[in-house]
């Protein structure tokens, strides 16, 4: 790309072309790690996670930090002086060399960002479609050898939760006896089974006042920022780059697993 597109003034070196070339392209390098860097130490974007903000930011910094590093190295191979790109022919202070070069480093940068940003996002489809296979191989033996007197005596021996909203209504229902909770504005859905028929209540509540219940129950997890599920009613996992579909028992109800719990509820399962 160097060669062919002949940025940063590289058109105007005579002697030694080549090498000097090669020092931009570890300077883009140095770039691309420190603000990566950046990203992840001071900004605290994950690593695992790549999405469009973090391509726009990753972009910008590169642009940024090889603007300045090639502003240097531009002025020392062609003028012999780093003095000389920082000043302009009346000896004043200038920026205008760092514009020029923060421009060619953002079109380089672009096509590196969008690289890096497709084959992270190739690479975690890749994982979520492993996670997904195995998720749904132990779903299959654990609904294969599942005990229902077992269940059944559980059940009956489970005590009662009494969900509680802002007004006076309530929701008493078995924790095992939960599909999901879903958030709907100042709402929360609340889905469960009762003898064998799937149910829906509403109370006005927060989706962290009906987390709090469930304090004691592991299976019963946050998976969404507008859902709650439970682990045990999940028959099948479906994936992709953006998290986890679970697909609930019995039912046509899927709940969406977002990127951020995605991790916990591959454990939960595999574990």
């Amino acid at each position: 790309m160097m060669t062919l597109l002949q940025p940063f003034g590289v058109d105007r070196i005579e002697s030694y072309k080549y090498p000097i070339i090669m020092g931009y392209g570890i300077l883009t390098a140095i770039s691309y790690i420190l603000a990566e860097l950046f990203l992840i130490y001071i900004l605290r974007y994950s690593r695992n996670l790549p999405s469009l903000m973090r391509l726009i930011t990753v972009n910008i910094l590169i642009s940024i930090i090889m603007g300045f590093l090639i502003s240097c190295y531009s002025s020392w191979t062609i003028t012999g002086s780093l003095y000389r790109g920082w000043h302009d022919d009346n000896d004043q202070f200038t920026l205008h060399s760092l514009w020029i070069n923060s421009f060619y480093a953002a079109i380089i940068g672009s096509f590196i960002s969008v690289y890096m940003f497709l084959r992270d996002r190739n690479r975690l489809l890749h994982n979520r479609l492993k996670e997904e296979i195995e998720m749904n191989r132990i779903l299959i033996e654990r609904n294969a050898t599942k005990d229902n007197d077992a269940e059944k005596i559980k059940y009956d021996s489970e005590p009662t939760v009494s969900l509680k909203g802002s007004t006076k209504e309530s929701v008493c229902l078995k924790p095992s006896s939960l599909l999901f909770m879903e958030s709907e504005g100042n709402y929360v859905n609340i889905y469960f089974n009762d003898n064998g028929m799937n149910m829906k209540k509403t109370l006005r509540s927060t989706l962290k006042q009906m987390e709090d219940y469930f304090v004691d129950y592991p299976n019963i997890l946050r998976c969404h920022r507008a859902f709650i599920v439970n682990i045990d009613k999940v028959r099948k996992v479906e994936g992709n780059a953006s998290g986890y579909k679970l697909i609930l028992v019995n039912t046509d109800y899927s709940v969406i697993v977002s990127r951020a719990y995605a991790s916990a509820v591959y454990e939960l399962i595999e574990g």
